[in-house]
C-alpha cells in the first residue's frame, strides 16, 4: 500500500528567524514565553503550536512561520529585546520578503 501526500499552498502572513542556543534554559524558556512553542532540536524537524510552526534550520537557527498575523507576532521589538537579553537574535523575515527589489 502506498501512502498519499498531498501539497497545499499556505499563505505566509508572518515569518521570523530566530537564533540561539537551544541547550541554553534561558534561551529555551524565552522562545516558549514569547511565542508559546517549543524549538524543535532534532535536525530537519518541525514543532507545530497554536498559532505558528517552527522549522529547525541548523543547530542555532530556526524558522518561525504563522498563517495569520494575530496577537502572537504583535510587538516585535519588545519579543526582540526579550531575546536579546537570552542571548539570542530575532529576525522578522516578512519585511525582507516585500521590500522592492
Amino acid at each position: 500500500m502506498s501512502d498519499r501526500i498531498t501539497l497545499t499552498e499556505v499563505p505566509i502572513a508572518a515569518a521570523w528567524n530566530v537564533q540561539g542556543d537551544a541547550s541554553r534554559a534561558d534561551f529555551a524558556d524565552q522562545v516558549v514565553r514569547q511565542f508559546s512553542i517549543a524549538l524543535p532540536t532534532v535536525p530537519n524537524t518541525t514543532a507545530r503550536g497554536d498559532a505558528l510552526m517552527a522549522f529547525w534550520l541548523g543547530p542555532r537557527s530556526w524558522l518561525l512561520v504563522a498563517e495569520s498575523a494575530g496577537p502572537l507576532f504583535a510587538d516585535f521589538v519588545k519579543k526582540r529585546d526579550a531575546m536579546n537579553a537570552a542571548g539570542a537574535a530575532l529576525l522578522a523575515l516578512l519585511a525582507i520578503l516585500l521590500a522592492p527589489a
